[in-house]
């Protein structure tokens, strides 16, 4: 879907870097580290519960660990997708249309 953006804007005689920098960096700089972010505390959970361990059960290492991850959502990736979307509902369309002017 984004190539086929960058390529139709191309046709029309609107540069590719230009669309790029312009409406997908903004709020992709902010997106991009929220999913990296989501991810590894998910991978996280899936090593600790492989883990084993011989002083707790498996449902405390879970909790333990579910709280960890809700600690890395809520401070972490929520504010980013928070920012990203004001990004993209702000800044990006104003940056987008003195690009293209």
């Amino acid at each position: 879907m984004l190539g086929f953006l960058v390529q139709t804007l191309a046709n029309n005689g609107i540069p590719a870097g230009m669309t790029i920098l312009g409406m997908i960096l903004p709020h992709g700089l902010l997106e991009i580290p929220a999913l990296i972010l989501a991810g590894a505390a998910v991978l996280h959970i899936g090593v600790v519960l492989a883990t084993p361990t011989t002083k707790r059960t498996v449902g405390e290492v879970f909790i333990t660990s579910l709280a960890e991850w809700m600690r890395v959502v809520a401070g972490l990736v929520l504010p980013l997708i928070i920012l990203a979307a004001v990004v993209e509902a702000y800044v990006t369309p104003r940056l987008g249309l003195a690009l293209f002017r």
